[in-house]
């Protein structure tokens, strides 16, 4: 059975938490709609997560012992925020009653290119429909990029620098994760907000989620330069 199916089959209310961006969010979900959603626009995920969560829960008449499970974005993002989210499912899941409770993960440049690709087909734009390119902020330097051409959104994402992205087709959508985020160098517009808000059916995507025992961020391991005594002498 495909975690789709399983994720389908399963039915109940699930706990969403999103805190890959500079505005963490956190929902209850069932059937298709959001029974509540949170976002919290300027206060960090540290601060924030276990509050909208608490909040959208008590907005929905819910225990987080009645939830089936939980919806978890891995990622490539805000990593504390990222992993602070992953801790929480994992403690929970810790716990004797809550061990069977099941964890989908979706990758947030997966999530947003498929809300996107809504958006466009709803609005009838043209320009995009059979490409886009989308990117969000890595390391210094560095963009993670996703392209979907002919509405066909791959797995995963890749890491670029900024001429590589020229090569990148436009229209081009930047998601700024951190508060800090410095826009690509090529051209580029802001990804649309309110789309995960007016789409809760989008987490019925064939291959959008993935089940998932050890929720952890997907953002791409750290690289470090080696120290060299060399280089710091007269």
């Amino acid at each position: 059975m495909s975690d789709f199916a399983k994720f389908a089959k399963a039915g109940g209310s699930w706990l969403f938490l999103d805190a890959s961006g500079r505005v963490p969010c956190a929902a209850v979900w069932r059937d298709g709609t959001w029974v509540a959603l949170r976002q919290a626009c300027s206060v960090p995920a540290t601060e924030a997560l276990f509050a909208l969560t608490d909040d959208v829960l008590k907005k929905s008449s819910l225990t987080l012992g009645e939830c089936a499970g939980f919806l978890f974005v891995e990622g490539p993002g805000a990593l504390l925020g990222i992993r602070i989210a992953a801790m929480a499912i994992r403690c929970w899941r810790a716990l004797p009653d809550f061990a069977n409770k099941r964890v989908f993960a979706m990758g947030t440049l997966e999530l947003s290119a498929h809300l996107l690709s809504r958006h466009l087909a709803v609005t009838g734009s043209v320009e995009g429909q059979h490409a886009f390119t989308l990117l969000s902020d890595s390391r210094q330097g560095w963009w993670n990029a996703t392209v979907v051409r002919d509405g066909v959104v791959p797995s995963g994402f890749n890491e670029i620098d900024a001429a590589g992205m020229e090569t990148l087709p436009e229209p081009r959508f930047h998601i700024a994760q951190r508060n800090t985020s410095k826009p690509p160098p090529v051209a580029h517009r802001p990804f649309p907000e309110n789309l995960l808000g007016n789409n809760p059916a989008v987490l019925l995507t064939h291959g959008l989620l993935r089940e998932t025992h050890e929720p952890d961020a997907a953002n791409h391991a750290g690289q470090f330069a080696k120290w060299h005594p060399g280089r710091h002498r007269a």
